[in-house]
């Protein structure tokens, strides 16, 4: 019986550049020998479970409220234009 050859963990192709959920920071995964998960970066990984979760949730709002004064910010650019109230 042959022996099946090792697959690589993923070729520098194939690799991407992720986000992670805790700080934010763009990461490469999957690196041979690497810390960095699916889901966090190598410094992150290295936050107690119970930390890396919280701020995982703030990253999370922090997001969410970046998205949400974007939006506001172009309705006001957008009624500065036309003259009207952005209230409405």
């Amino acid at each position: 019986m042959e022996k099946e050859a090792r697959r690589p963990i993923a070729s520098a192709s194939a690799r991407g550049s992720r986000t992670c959920r805790a700080c934010g920071r763009p990461y490469e995964y999957p690196v041979p020998r690497g810390a960095a998960t699916r889901f966090y970066c190598a410094a992150c990984t290295t936050l107690d479970e119970p930390v890396r979760r919280v701020v995982a949730r703030l990253q999370r709002q922090i997001r969410r409220l970046s998205v949400e004064v974007d939006k506001l910010a172009a309705r006001v650019d957008a009624a500065g234009r036309t003259g009207r109230d952005p209230a409405r």
